[in-house]
Order: structure tokens, then sequence, then C-alpha cells
């Protein structure tokens, strides 16, 4: 019955330990009404999600549970996602999935199997893919597995580094954005890195709503979410 039924009825005990005229009363009174409320709810719960067709399959369990314990607080999480039929991940190659610096898929299982991930391993539906990820990112990265996500809220000093390579294109569907129009001025095929003027590490470049600017890395570009008026 869960703390639902486990508070109540504790609580229904102090009576008793404190010698409380017909606290055996209302000891009774709380177990039944606990009890009846549970067998009401356990076997009507099911038929009622069904009839107002909220009910679902529940997601298959994983054959691995991966578990990390730190004895301080990191900046780091690792989640376990369901690729789900619909969602944007599903049938595709994790180098297509353009992930910002600070997300990497660590292990996939599909069903028993243990597939080590590669560039060209495919995400198929039912498959549980293990994340590590900062903790900032996970809400994006939440998005990607979501059959039916949410329309996007970026917030305004978002800033992410990605691969230089990474396309227009590619970066507009991790977001979920349609492609700006920008009047010739860059296409969906046209990798980030190329956008950005030969001026030095502090050069940048306006991409619709996104300014680009060179990352840490020489491999990376730091992709800033605001308005385009900024910068």
């Amino acid at each position: 019955m869960g703390l639902k039924g486990a508070v109540p009825i504790t609580l229904a005990t102090f009576p008793l330990l404190a010698g409380v005229p017909q606290s055996q009363l209302i000891f009774n009174a709380v177990f039944f009404v606990v009890l009846i409320s549970a067998i009401i709810q356990g076997w009507s719960l099911p038929l009622v999600a069904r009839r107002l067709h909220i009910g679902r399959q529940a997601d298959p369990t994983p054959a691995l549970s991966v578990e990390i314990h730190a004895l301080r607080h990191v900046d780091g999480e690792i989640v376990d996602y369901t690729v789900k039929p619909g969602a944007q991940v599903a049938g595709q190659q994790l180098c297509d999935l353009t992930l910002p610096d600070g997300v990497l898929v660590k292990l996939i299982l599909r069903g028993k199997q243990v597939v080590m991930p590669r560039g060209s391993t495919p995400l198929k539906p039912g498959d549980h893919v293990f994340v590590a990820l900062r903790t900032r990112l996970q809400p994006l990265i939440d998005r990607l597995f979501d059959p039916e996500p949410e329309a996007p809220s970026l917030p305004a000093d978002l800033a992410l580094s990605f691969n230089a390579s990474t396309t227009v294109e590619q970066l507009h569907q991790f977001f979920g954005l349609p492609l700006p129009v920008t009047g010739g001025a860059s296409s969906p095929a046209q990798s980030l890195g190329s956008l950005l003027p030969a001026a030095g590490p502090s050069s940048a470049a306006r991409l619709g709503r996104f300014r680009l600017q060179p990352g840490d890395d020489v491999d990376l570009v730091t992709v800033n979410t605001g308005r385009a008026d900024r910068g």
C-alpha cells in the first residue's frame, strides 16, 4: 500500500502508545479505511485508466541497471533512456544525433544483448540507451527520446559546444527549431565551422537566434542562444 497506507497506520499507533481513551477504536477505523481504500483503488485503477484511454504499456525492464553513488555533488548524470517509436532518435545512427559536448552515449542494451556504441550503431525502438551528460543538458536530451516533445523553450544564456562539422540543419533539428530564412547567407548543409570568420578566437557569427563563436577546442564551435539583436 506504500506510504499512503503506512503513514496513517503508523500515526494511528500514537494514541495507543499514549493510552488515549478509545484509541483501539481509532486504530481499527484507520486500518479499515486504509485497507478498503487500497483494495478498491488497486483493482479499479487499471479499469478506469483503460476506460479513459490514458493507460499505456509499461516500458520494458532492462536486463542491466547502472547505479553511481557519489560522496559529493557532481555536475553529471547517467540516464537510462528507452527508445520509443516516433522519437527523434529512433532509427538514427549515433553519428547523426548531433550531441553537444558534455553528452556521451556509454552503453546500449538491446534485449539481453549489450551493444557497444559506435558511430554507425543505429538506435532501434526498445533499446535502452545509457547516456552520460551534464545535469543542465538533460532537458534537451529528454526531448530527443520523447515521441511527443513539447515546443522547445531555450534560455537566453545557454552556451553549448558542437563539433565544427555539425551542419546548420543538424543544429536546428537538435533544438527542434525550423531552419531560419537567411536569404542565401547559409545553406542547411553548411557546417558551423565554415560560418565563422577567420578573424581569430574572438570572431563570431550570427545564425538566426544563435551566436557562433570558436570553442575551447579547434574542433568545436560554441553556440549561444539569444535574440538576434544580441551580441
